[in-house]
């Protein structure tokens, strides 16, 4: 009877430790769901910023800049709680006791680490398109003459400089 006991507590505490894995894993993809989402966003937006750069239109750029720092600013917090997470997975769940770790976490992982590059990638592309951008308006601005004025265009060189006040 004792024996049963014991059998039937270490079952249980294997299954609550199976539970705790699972929900480790589950907050795991969720996770790096939401962090592959945001990623995809700011890589269409990096897109938009692009076109947005060729055509010139700065107060739209200005608002995807915007839009921008918010993505990137919620990636970093998603980053945070995930980095915690995938400790806790490393040391709770050997690939062998949750068969559905072994094939969804790594994937997801090579997944975001395609989509950070593309990021990258597509960053460095929009810095380089803005720096051509600003350069042209320079050259623009150099080009823009402003006529020397020597004297007033209201007055004249013969006309007189006194007035007679007394008449």
């Amino acid at each position: 009877m004792t024996q049963t006991t014991e059998h039937a507590a270490h079952v249980s505490l294997d299954q609550d430790e199976l539970d705790r894995r699972s929900a480790v894993l589950r907050r795991l993809r969720e996770h790096f769901l939401a962090q592959r989402n945001r990623f995809q966003d700011y890589l269409s937006l990096l897109d938009e910023e692009k076109d947005s750069i060729e055509r010139g239109d700065g107060r739209l750029l200005e608002r995807q800049v915007e839009m921008e720092s918010t993505i990137v600013g919620e990636i970093y917090a998603f980053q945070k709680v995930i980095d915690p997470l995938e400790q806790l997975y490393s040391e709770l769940v050997v690939p062998s006791s949750v068969p559905e770790a072994e094939e969804d976490i790594p994937a997801l992982r090579d997944s975001l680490s395609k989509l950070r590059d593309k990021v990258l990638l597509s960053n460095e592309r929009n810095q380089q398109l803005l720096k051509e951008r600003m350069t042209e308006i320079q050259g623009s601005i150099e080009q823009i003459r402003i006529p020397s004025r020597k004297g007033s265009p209201y007055g004249a060189s013969d006309a007189p400089s006194m007035i007679d006040l007394g008449a």
